[in-house]
């Protein structure tokens, strides 16, 4: 038999001040100790909280560790506590093993997810902050090109430099002289230069007294300079020089624009800009707190990589570090190879060998890209501090699994006595819950959820949208009929429809038991609505009848309206005189309307699923092409001219519009062409530019061209100082070979001269 329990067995007070002593003496150097050891062993904020967070509970493991044992020390022995039965001694050790490693595998399954988190995070991050960048300078390098063209084609300029070299006047020089120092004052340029097409440098905004008094003491410019200045007065538009590094070393950025380059004096003004001061600071101001991320621009040079800009740990790199592009595996080179393309996550080494992650962009059309990178050891160290925070709540996890285990024998003890109880409670609360549910669902649903018995024929219940569809109220509701909301004719047939159901489901037939249907209602003004309705039958549980009659009614007027015209777009489309195509992302024909089909001489569905490109003759440039897709790859509108080719072999100009469809989302879904047949304008355009500059008969160029090519020869060869002759035929006696032979015989004659 157990033995009475007695009184709670309690610690003697003499000995209390002991364990107390030996507690507070244990707590405080642990705390002296243990805090100079992290602030020793760690800088890193992240690493000294979670060392603190370790050291913290391995204090409360220590301490509970020794009151456990200074209580049982100084405590008197607890009395036995009576047998559980066999079900409730057996700990259940293989649940808890399961559940352990259970616990296990989720931590380390949460550690390998955190380290794909911070990498697609860090990826995310890099194609951000690259796009925004390659965006910046881009934009950055088209404005300075604008202000290159619009300082290029002022009049002033022109006129002066005109003036300054036909006439030699040093006045229009010195006025010249001053433009510039007024542009320089007005313009982010700090500098600027008119240089000659023999790369002489003649005027300088930093040289007020460069003013030579012949052009060929001018000095001569760099070479890279110079390249610039002949291709900007060959296109005859702005172009950017650079960047290079001068014979002192400094590095220089120039734009160069056209000034009187159609004239016998052309020229260039250079506008300097300094990239340190300039283009560099745009890629040293990184957004986030990251302490090994940069940018930095770079090209190809021949079979070198060269860095444009100056890099974290190479500061005067710039146009002096170059790479080999054969082999190497760092991020810069697997972007110019195409290894990887722009836009996307790269993984390998930076400038330093150091193993890191980047994303590269191309900056426009130009031959610079740009690269935002970060230290893949910086990654990895965030990752790692995250991984021991989810070991720790693991640790904490198993820990408190078998602090619930050891207690589970204790709550059996309950569960015996209250499971019936707190199951009928249970049941009752769902049931509750699901009844709220439904009513809630029925009562806030924008549909009208409605109830009909058959055997009364009237309404039972209508959810209180009915008061926004038909402007009754769900208590007038309550006692109308079919022939209150439906005009007459629809409501006997509606009627005679549910008694066919009714037969039909009560032979055995289901499928009739749930049906959808579109109609019209009545609302309470009188005015008619275009609804569709759900309607199931119901049978009563006791007799087996068929009694009630479930439904749901929403308004579909909109969508009727949205049909119809979306019939009447296609109809539209299918009647236009212009061609019309669609294809899906991979530039696979969807749809072609009946006009595609006369232009092209195709059947629709000899092209449904084809590319586009089956029309293609060979007399388009290939850069139409990559502007097309160049245009479209951007998210933005193409347009311009082809030349395709017909089923029968013939060529046709078309003027084409190429659209992205983008859906709700924002996104791109489909492409959309619209196409227009300019091969009879061509050909009109054609015959009319041949009646105006040739004669019709030795289709050699008429007097009017005649007169315009010899004022252009005569230009050009004065520009060049160089001789040019004039050779006249003449006819001898034509008129009588048209007297003899007649004026056919003397037309065939003046075309074998021709």
């Amino acid at each position: 038999m157990p033995s009475a329990p007695g009184p709670a067995p309690t610690l003697p007070r003499r000995s209390a001040l002991g364990p107390a002593l030996l507690y507070a003496c244990f707590g405080a150097l642990w705390i002296l100790l243990s805090d100079r050891a992290v602030n020793w062993l760690f800088r890193d904020p992240d690493l000294i909280l979670l060392a603190s967070t370790f050291k913290g509970w391995f204090f409360v493991a220590v301490t509970a560790a020794l009151l456990y044992w200074l209580l049982r020390l100084h405590m008197a022995p607890l009395p036995a506590a009576p047998p559980l039965t066999a079900p409730l001694r057996r700990l259940p050790l293989a649940l808890l093993s399961l559940l352990s490693i259970t616990i296990a595998v989720l931590v380390a399954l949460t550690v390998w997810q955190g380290l794909r988190e911070e990498r697609d995070k860090a990826s995310a991050q890099l194609v951000a902050i690259a796009e925004s960048k390659a965006r910046e300078i881009w934009t950055w390098h088209t404005e300075r090109l604008s202000d290159a063209a619009w300082a290029g084609k002022t009049p002033l300029l022109r006129e002066q430099w005109l003036r300054w070299r036909t006439s030699g006047d040093l006045q229009a020089g010195r006025a010249l002289q001053a433009s510039l120092d007024g542009f320089v004052s007005e313009a982010v340029f700090p500098r600027m230069e008119v240089v000659d097409a023999q790369g002489r440098k003649l005027l300088d905004s930093g040289q007020p007294d460069l003013l030579p008094a012949r052009p060929q003491d001018a000095p001569i410019v760099d070479p890279t300079l110079h390249l610039a200045v002949l291709r900007a007065l060959t296109l005859g538009q702005p172009m950017r020089a650079g960047p290079w590094r001068d014979a002192g070393g400094t590095m220089r950025l120039a734009f160069v624009a056209p000034v009187a380059g159609d004239s016998a004096h052309p020229a260039t003004l250079v506008l300097h800009i300094d990239p340190p001061d300039y283009l560099h600071p745009a890629l040293t101001d990184w957004p986030l707190p990251q302490k090994s991320a940069e940018a930095f621009l770079f090209r190809q040079d021949g079979n070198q990589l060269t860095f444009l800009s100056d890099l974290r740990h190479r500061r005067d790199a710039a146009l002096r570090l170059q790479l080999p592009m054969a082999g190497g595996t760092q991020l810069s080179l697997q972007a110019l190879r195409g290894d990887t393309p722009p836009g996307v996550l790269i993984e390998g080494l930076d400038y330093r060998d150091v193993p890191s992650y980047g994303v590269a962009q191309r900056i426009g059309d130009t031959e610079w890209w740009l690269l935002a990178k970060q230290d893949r050891a910086e990654l990895l160290h965030h990752a790692l501090v995250r991984s021991a925070w989810m070991v720790l709540a693991g640790a904490l996890a198993l820990l408190a699994l078998g602090g619930a285990l050891y207690l589970h024998n204790e709550r059996l003890r309950l569960q015996d006595s209250t499971r019936e109880l707190d199951e009928l409670r249970r049941i009752e609360r769902a049931l509750s819950e699901s009844e709220a549910q439904y009513r809630l669902l029925a009562e806030n649903s924008s549909d009208v959820v409605w109830l009909y018995d058959l055997e009364q024929g009237r309404y039972l219940y209508a959810s209180p949208s009915v008061q926004k569809l038909f402007g009754y109220s769900p208590e007038e509701v309550g006692g109308l009929t079919f022939a209150d909301l439906m005009p007459p004719d629809i409501a006997t047939a509606a009627l005679e429809r549910i008694r066919a159901r009714c037969a039909a489901l009560a032979a055995g037939d289901e499928s009739l038991r749930t049906t959808l249907v579109e109609t019209i209602n009545i609302r309470k003004d009188g005015s008619r609505v275009q609804v569709e309705g759900i309607s199931t039958l119901l049978t009563d549980e006791d007799s087996g009848r068929i009694t009630r009659l479930m439904g749901v009614t929403r308004d579909i007027t909109q969508r009727k309206k949205d049909q119809a015209q979306l019939l009447q777009l296609s109809q539209a489309i299918e009647q236009s005189p212009a061609s019309v195509i669609i294809t899906d992302l991979d530039a696979r024909i969807e749809y072609v309307n009946h006009a595609f089909e006369l232009t092209s001489g195709y059947t629709r569905r000899e092209v449904l699923g084809q590319n586009p490109r089956m029309l293609r003759s060979d007399r388009t440039p290939p850069e139409v092409f990559a502007s097309l897709w160049f245009t479209l790859s951007a998210g933005q509108t193409w347009h311009g001219e082809m030349i395709n080719r017909h089923k029968n072999g013939r060529d046709y100009v078309q003027s084409m519009n190429v659209a992205p469809v983008r859906d709700a989302q924002g996104q791109i879904t489909h492409y959309l062409a619209v196409q227009l047949d300019l091969t009879a304008q061509k050909d009109a355009e054609d015959k009319a530019h041949q009646l105006a500059w040739f004669n019709p008969l030795t289709a050699l160029p008429n007097r009017h061209r005649l007169l315009i090519d010899i004022q252009e020869v005569l230009q050009a060869h004065a520009r060049t100082a160089e001789h040019c002759a004039l050779l006249l035929l003449n006819l001898d006696r034509f008129q009588t070979v048209n007297d003899a032979l007649g004026h056919s015989a003397g037309d065939r004659l003046l075309q074998r001269v021709g």
